[in-house]
């Protein structure tokens, strides 16, 4: 017994480790090294961004060293880690962020870069930069604005706008095919790339197609995608095209509109206290100005062929494509004169609207009623009721349908049936409640159906009586639901936009989340000036600052200093009253915390009142 238990043990416990082996070799991921830039064209006075990732790892044993590149100066921004698992799929990264200042115009190489993880050496691909003066090409911040401030009359500002968009902003069109038959299912691609601009109101492509029929396209996919060194947002979209006719034809071009918002330096600032208004305008946009953008791709060459004249059956409807026919029929056992419906589904990978499904013929076992068709995708459905007319009747019979296979070059033939049917007589002294059939079986010579005209509907009560002028949409009640439901529906959306960017913004996320940082961390403060309580005090002013700005400038708290804060609020209109004040604070922060000096209750309370002044005057300046 004792040995029956230590075998079952033993087997559970070799199951729990393959399990564990499986697992882990599940969550393994492979290392692999990535070099990649916002642009490649830098202007002096401007910057590129430049990002090393790992992927697989979480972090790194060894920092990693950016060599010297010609022609710039690097600046490390911060370190970057994610770790995520999608659909059970786990997948990690480590990323250092660079900023590259260009110290001369010419062309240069960042060099290939070798790293060893995990006794593995990966290895990246060196990437070209191209530096030109702020003549030759405006930077990507001040040109682009300086081009989208152009009026949409003036044609040359609208070429100066989109040559410098080039780069960064564009549409390709692509396809798998580019010889097709007559009705073939033709896959389309359209890609929109974005690199490091914010593009709103981004609407389906347009594309030039006369000789083509072109299906909706389907719900749009994002991803990232690096080309050439650069990290570019794509957004996808996918449709299907059918040429009508043979011959040689040009699909395209197309052509994809959207809207560039721009931060508008002549934007009056609104007024207002601290805790206050930065929500609602990020939200509607009162700060921006939206500039209109129109892009447009090459055309595709596509050769149409004719379908052939061999073998083509009679019955062939045009359906080009892969397809499968299905077909059920209930009830099986009936009476003469009983309802038989006949359903069939055809689903494929061509063009349902020329797929004509077949339908049964009226003839001497049967009458029939035209079929009722749906089209749901591309899968297309038909019902269809017969009546059998006599009890000799054994089966429905079947149907076929005819396509083209593209593949094969050939016409292919799918047959569904015959289905056995069980057809019992009236019994005596039962009448058919089919409109037309006679006692015996058969439908009465001369005599039209009237289904659907001889039926009269009896209320079985008044209901509410109304005045003859009486208008429901005039009372009182109606304008009042009425107004509720519009207020509800606004407000629904308002709210939910509101969120979707809380989701989707992490930029306004955390300048959202900067005043309450802000509120709390004064609060706090407060409270330690009224004990007199230096050390607490200073280190609540620190950590107020830090995590304000941070989260305000969308910077890393490790590089929060009053240099920095400085760079990032360049073009603010920030007083030098205010830097200065800010300065102070960092420095008094630093003498409690690292060289334990001590400041009177005057000092401390100069340095409350910098804070709240500081925090006012960058909230109101910089929204």
């Amino acid at each position: 017994m004792k040995k029956n238990v230590f075998s079952r043990l033993n087997r559970v416990l070799m199951a729990v480790f393959l399990v564990f082996c499986c697992v882990s070799f599940a969550w393994a991921e492979e290392i692999a090294f990535r070099v990649d830039v916002d642009r490649t064209t830098v202007e002096l006075g401007s910057y590129a961004r430049l990002t090393l990732t790992v992927t697989g790892v979480e972090g790194l044993p060894q920092p990693i060293e950016l060599p010297e590149v010609d022609g710039f100066e690097s600046r490390l921004i911060g370190p970057q880690t994610k770790v995520s698992i999608v659909n059970g799929q786990y997948s990690s990264s480590y990323a250092l962020v660079y900023y590259l200042y260009p110290t001369k115009t010419g062309q240069f190489e960042i060099p290939a870069m070798a790293l060893k993880i995990k006794d593995q050496t990966v290895q990246s691909n060196p990437i070209t930069l191209q530096v030109v003066s702020s003549s030759v090409a405006p930077s990507a911040g001040e040109g682009t604005a300086g081009g989208a401030a152009a009026s949409s009359g003036d044609s040359a500002q609208q070429k100066t706008l989109q040559q410098s968009l080039s780069e960064r902003l564009f549409v390709i069109m692509g396809t798998t095919k580019t010889e097709v038959y007559v009705n073939e299912r033709l896959p389309v691609t359209v890609k929109l790339f974005v690199n490091n601009l914010d593009i709103r109101n981004v609407s389906y492509p347009q594309i030039d197609a006369s000789e083509f029929v072109l299906e909706d396209f389907e719900q749009p996919l994002q991803y990232e995608q690096v080309i050439n060194g650069i990290r570019y947002q794509v957004v996808e979209f996918k449709t299907f095209g059918y040429a009508m006719q043979s011959g040689n034809f040009e699909l395209g071009p197309v052509r994809e509109s959207c809207q560039l918002a721009m931060k508008d330096p002549n934007q009056q600032k609104r007024s207002g206290a601290f805790f206050g208004d930065d929500l609602f305008g990020d939200l509607f946009d009162r700060n921006y100005v939206m500039r209109p953008v129109t892009l447009e791709s090459e055309f595709l060459n596509i050769k149409v062929k004719p379908l052939p004249d061999d073998g083509k059956p009679v019955s062939f409807s045009g359906a080009v494509g892969k397809f499968a026919l299905e077909m059920t029929v209930s009830p099986v056992q009936v009476k003469v004169g009983d309802p038989v419906t006949v359903r069939m589904t055809l689903a494929g990978n061509g063009n349902m609207r020329t797929a004509d499904l077949p339908a049964l013929k009226e003839n001497s076992e049967f009458k029939v009623y035209e079929p009722q068709i749906a089209l749901h995708g591309n899968v297309k459905t038909s019902e269809q009721v017969v009546i059998p007319r006599h009890d000799k009747v054994e089966q429905v019979p079947s149907v076929s349908f005819w396509s083209f296979n593209p593949e094969k070059e050939s016409y292919e033939q799918e047959t569904v049936g015959p289905f056995a049917l069980e057809v019992k007589p009236l019994e005596k002294g039962e009448q058919s409640q089919i409109v037309g059939l006679n006692r015996a079986g058969g439908f009465s010579g001369g005599e039209q159906d009237k289904l659907g005209k001889d039926i009269g509907f009896i209320k079985d009560r008044l209901g509410p009586f109304y005045r003859f002028s009486y208008r429901s949409w005039r009372s009182f009640s109606f304008l009042s639901i009425l107004i509720f439901v519009v207020v509800g529906w606004v407000s629904g959306c308002l709210w939910h936009q509101f969120h979707a960017k809380l989701k989707t913004d992490e930029r306004f996320a955390r300048r959202l989340r900067a005043p309450h940082y802000a509120r709390h961390g004064l609060l706090t403060a407060k409270q330690f000036l009224q004990q007199k309580d230096t050390k607490q005090f200073y280190d609540t002013v620190y950590k107020t600052i830090q995590q304000y700005f941070s989260h305000k400038l969308h910077m890393s708290p490790g590089d929060i200093s009053a240099a920095s804060i400085q760079d990032y609020l360049q073009g603010a209109r920030i007083d030098a009253e205010v830097m200065n004040a800010l300065k102070r604070l960092l420095s008094d922060c630093d003498a409690i915390r690292y060289a334990s000096a001590h400041f009177d209750n005057n000092r401390m309370i100069q340095a409350f009142q910098d804070l709240q002044y500081t925090i006012d005057q960058v909230e109101r300046k910089c929204r």
